[in-house]
């Protein structure tokens, strides 16, 4: 049976986000109207009618019909809002008889409404939640009413026309009586999956009880999220503001065209919306993925003018960007040509004006530029062609003209009509009309009319000069000249900059080019107070059809790190006429820092055995050559005191135990700074083991069986600074234990049945997989307990969990496609890149390069192939994880095998379980195995030691052919990639059935670990860990 929710809406669609004032008003909790192809409900009565005396409620009951299967077979609640836009209702709605296909839906008429007759639509919204963020196919679906109210003496007044016209979805009324008007009118943008676009609009607010409102509150409504949430909101002026959305890094590829609805409300939570609400703002997006996304731009401004008859405007040049592109260009009217139009990847054409067969008026036109693969741009053109002046023999010259060009003077040609010829004089009532000359001795003569707005400070609009002819004993003869100027343009190709690129770490110049129509003719113009950081090539000056550049830098250490949008305003003044020209500019400023190669070291102290002294790299994440100095808290270890991230960024860390305790860990930090102002320091943390214990090559020590009874659900994971590993058997606890006594340290309580397991970057924390509630668990590893714990989007098994510090921020990364932050909260830009659940992950320590390989799932399934990301992270618009794919194997090649992946300190060479097979990490091609003697590689495992050793577990086969073959299991240890060395083939112990099904390495890379087993099913016979020693390298 449903379970139903109900609420009355009045005149809200509801949805969305981002709002003025701030803070951001909640979201309403319904969607807007949408029309779709079949209703979901079906009433009975069709039309809720009734009548009824003022200062009276009655109930209004309609039986529903459920056509919906999903509604009828759901055990979920189902949300019910109805939509009333009027306020014909109070708030008070029931839902009665529930039973398979039919409930009764009870509404209330308002006691306040007056006599009347009301006719209008209720819209009924059937959600999946109570902020009504999905609904249910067929939803809304229309309740027409039919309502008289009568007074005292029962009659009713004459029908009058509905207040809301039933139409939906919402339809914004035209011309004045829009609310808003937005430019441009269209969003369009193409970018590259994986990454998000900056797209502005500017907004003039049309409706004057918005501007009287005080509070205005705007709501983006974007139900097939296209946008990630984040909305920024500027003030222009009164009447103006820009908004700011971004486009959501996670939109597969493809062409997305559709409408957003604006919403305007007079509360948070739009339960009152403004006349006119919401307007549509179309959108037209193009996803690209392999190829660079489509961009169109034109050099020069697309706003021409000119009389009719004169030159046509200058050629404007027409900017293509996009590597290895197809492309072509045309154009949608006749009085546009253009030059060159056609290339592949970066170019440009000419488009020419052929205004010839134009008469007067405004002309709009289109430049479109298509590619190969879909994409498409357009350019708009707008040219207006203006009335010429006129020279009359007898009649008064009248002119028309952009405010601030030249204007030609024009003849006035006057006789007297007795043919005389007399003397005369010429006076003009207006100090802007020049008349030239202004006296005569005779007649038929001729004078000249010259208008100059600058005499009288002119605005755009329309003006009048009486010209007065005087002569002796002749009456006055006055005529009438007109003037009308037009306002001035200010304009540029764009009216949106974005400072610092996709990632907050580009700062390289922005450039726009402004113009004023107003032919050669210059005018003063000055640009508003620029945002704290950045700086302009030019703030004031002079500006004419030609334009003036303007180059816009940022300082990003004197900007706020983030996002965040300001309106910078150009401003030309023409004579009586102030132009303002707004621009969007987007500020993104990732925060600097100095990273690390590896961010945890391990160091050992034995009599004959020890590791005390390795090197790493920093460098900046601004890709800069900046001065650092390192630090370390503690006397027992010393570092390389200075140097700077492009000419020596080698630090090396020296341990001397000489001082520290036996048979326990020493932690240190070691923090490397800059002196650069605001760059984050990077922390490394260091543990050192130190006993007096002789070295035992082989230790093993029993552990638990699997509680589902199957090996592979049995987990090890090692430390990154510390001689532990953490051994799981699927159940509520994690079992420590030390590789060199391998002897249980203590057991972590976790939850109810553990998976996978990976450790922090620098060994701070330890996250599990909780498989009984589809959770991540996350543990102190200094304090050893359970911290914190948060859901996971996907409940798909984990089948890989790795961590990365990605541009200094922790993340954790699953094989399903999800990824996380330490404290839970999902990052998006992953997703649409992972083509299969069963995938396995690698990621090198410095966290800038990630591996995927797709799996059936099953050990003799399909490989699907192996490919390479450059990752990266950055914190602008609420942060996001950027994937660039570098390279892939071969579609026809699944030679790399089954199994997991592991990646050398140095991130040159990726290396798979299946054979210890290796891929070159930079063009993903497949290099020779560790072939040895005897060897074969049945249930092969690898793992690499921290100084890039190759440890390969598999089979020795003992004796050979024309005898039964037999083999014992064990490993290699391996020098260097296809080069075996550093050991024969070390056994697992002398009973040849032992193998390992789990295989890691110790912090320190000294100890191999196998979690053995007698079985070849890898079930629940004897499970064992053995700790190996193999030595210095």
């Amino acid at each position: 049976m449903l379970a139903l929710s109900v609420a009355l809406l009045t005149g809200c669609g509801g949805g969305g986000g981002g709002s003025s004032p701030a803070p951001a008003p909640a979201q309403p909790p319904v969607a807007p109207p949408v029309v779709t192809p079949s209703a979901a409900l079906t009433f009975t009565p069709s039309t809720a009618s009734a009548s009824y005396k003022t200062g009276t409620s009655i109930p209004l009951s309609i039986r529903a019909i459920i056509n919906n299967s999903d509604l009828q077979n759901t055990t979920d609640p189902v949300y019910v809002y109805v939509v009333d836009s009027n306020q014909v209702l109070t708030s008070a709605v029931d839902i009665s008889d529930v039973s398979g296909k039919n409930a009764t839906l009870t509404l209330h008429t308002s006691a306040s409404k007056p006599k009347g007759h009301y006719q209008g639509t209720f819209q009924i919204q059937l959600c999946k939640d109570a902020r009504c963020s999905q609904s249910y196919s067929g939803s809304p679906v229309p309740l027409p009413y039919d309502l008289t109210v009568t007074d005292d003496s029962g009659v009713a007044p004459p029908v009058t026309p509905p207040v809301t016209p039933p139409v939906t979805p919402p339809v914004t009324p035209p011309g004045s009586s829009t609310p808003v008007s937005f430019s441009p009118a269209t969003l369009t943008t193409n970018y590259k999956t994986g990454s998000t676009a900056t797209l502005s609009v500017q907004a003039t607010v049309n409706n004057l009880d918005l501007l009287q409102s005080g509070s205005l509150y705007v709501l983006v409504v974007d139900p097939t999220k296209l946008l990630t949430g984040t909305v920024n909101i500027a003030p222009i002026d009164a009447t103006h503001f820009s908004v700011s959305v971004y486009t959501s890094p996670t939109t597969p590829k493809g062409r997305y065209q559709g409408t957003f609805q604006i919403q305007l409300c007079k509360d948070e939570k739009c339960s009152q919306s403004f006349a006119g609400s919401p307007v549509s703002l179309p959108y037209d997006f193009t996803v690209t993925e392999d190829v660079a996304p489509l961009g169109v731009a034109a050099v020069s401004t697309t706003t021409g003018s000119m009389y009719k008859g004169s030159a046509a405007p200058t050629d404007v040049q027409i900017a293509v960007t996009g590597a290895k592109l197809e492309w072509s260009a045309s154009t949608n009217v006749s009085w546009l040509s253009l030059v060159n139009t056609s290339g592949v990847g970066d170019g440009n054409f000419t488009v020419h004006y052929n205004p010839s067969a134009l008469t007067v008026g405004a002309y709009t036109g289109k430049v479109t530029v298509n590619t190969k693969d879909g994409q498409s741009a357009a350019v708009n053109f707008t040219l207006q062609v203006l009335q010429p002046q006129f020279a009359l023999l007898s009649g008064v010259p009248t002119f028309t003209s952009v405010n601030g060009a030249s204007i030609a003077a024009q003849p006035f040609s006057f006789e007297i009509n007795s043919k005389a010829s007399v003397a005369w004089s010429a006076a003009s009532s207006a100090p802007w009309m020049i008349v030239t000359p202004l006296s005569g001795s005779s007649t038929p003569a001729k004078i000249t009319l010259q208008p100059d707005p600058s005499k009288g400070k002119l605005a755009s609009g329309a003006y009048a000069a009486n010209v007065t002819l005087s002569s002796s004993g002749i009456p006055d003869q006055t005529v009438t000249s007109k003037l009308t100027l037009t306002k001035p343009v200010l304009s540029a190709a764009t009216n949106t900059l974005t400072l610092g690129g996709v990632k907050g770490r580009d700062f390289a110049k922005q450039s726009l080019r402004v113009s004023l129509n107003t032919g050669k003719q210059s005018w003063p113009w000055t640009m508003s107070a620029l945002p704290t950081g950045v700086t302009s090539s030019q703030v004031a000056g002079l500006v004419n059809q030609d334009g003036v550049l303007l180059d816009f830098t940022v300082d990003p250490t004197k900007v706020t790190v983030g996002s965040k949008s300001y309106t910078v305003n150009i401003t030309a003044q023409v004579n009586g006429d102030t132009i303002v020209y707004p621009i969007t500019l987007n500020l993104n400023v990732d925060q600097r820092k100095l990273l690390m190669s590896d961010w945890g070291i391990a160091f050992t102290s034995k009599p004959n055995l020890s590791t005390l002294t390795r090197t790493l790299q920093v460098r900046d994440n601004y890709a800069g050559d900046i001065p650092w100095t390192a630090t370390s808290d503690s006397s027992w270890l010393t570092v390389t005191s200075s140097g700077s991230t492009g000419s020596s960024s080698n630090v090396t860390f020296t341990a001397n135990p000489a001082s520290l305790p036996l048979n326990t860990i020493s932690y240190a930090k070691v923090t490397l700074s800059s002196s650069l102002t605001g760059v984050v320091p990077a922390v490394v943390r260091v543990g050192l083991w130190k006993d007096n214990n002789g070295v035992v090559s082989t230790q093993s020590t029993p552990v638990p069986a699997s509680i589902d009874n199957q090996g592979v659900m049995l987990f090890v994971q090692a430390d990154k600074i510390r001689p532990y590993i953490y051994f799981n058997n699927g159940g509520p606890t994690i079992d420590v234990y030390n590789v060199y006594t391998a002897q249980k340290v203590r057991s972590i309580n976790v939850g109810l049945k553990s998976g996978m397991m990976a450790v922090s970057q620098d060994g701070s924390r330890l996250y599990v997989n909780d498989r009984s509630n589809g959770e991540i668990s996350t543990v102190d590893l200094d304090l050893s307990i359970k911290i914190n714990h948060w859901k996971l989007i996907s409940t798909s098994r984990i089948y890989d969990i790795q961590t990365a510090r990605v541009n200094g921020v922790d993340l954790v990364f699953l094989n399903d496609g999800a990824a996380y932050s330490e404290q839970g909260k999902q990052v998006f830009g992953v997703n649409s890149l992972i083509k299969s659940d069963y995938g396995k992950l690698a990621i090198s320590t410095d966290g800038r390069s990630f591996y995927y390989k797709a799996e059936s799932g099953y050990r003799n399934g399909p490989i699907y192939g192996v490919t390479a990301y450059n990752l990266d992270y950055s914190s602008i618009a609420g942060g996001f994880i950027m994937m660039e794919k570098r390279a892939a194997t071969d579609a026809s090649d699944n030679d790399y095998g089954y199994g997991n992946l592991s990646l050398s300190p140095d991130g040159a060479y990726l290396f798979s379980d299946e054979y210890c097979k290796a891929l070159t990490t930079q063009d993903m091609k497949l290099v020779a195995g560790f072939a040895g003697p005897g060897m074969r590689y049945s249930g092969t495992r690898v793992a690499i030691a921290s100084e890039g050793r190759v440890i390969c577990s598999g089979e020795d086969q003992i004796t050979y052919y024309p005898n039964t073959p037999t083999y014992h299991y064990g490993f290699l240890v391996i020098n260097g990639v296809n080069k075996v060395g550093g050991s024969a083939f070390i056994s697992w112990g002398s009973d040849a059935t032992e193998r390992a099904f789990k295989l890691v390495t110790s912090a320190d890379g000294l100890i191999v670990i196998g979690l053995v087993s007698k079985s070849s099913n890898f079930d629940i016979v004897d499970e064992d860990l053995r700790f190996v020693s193999i030595g210095a390298p």
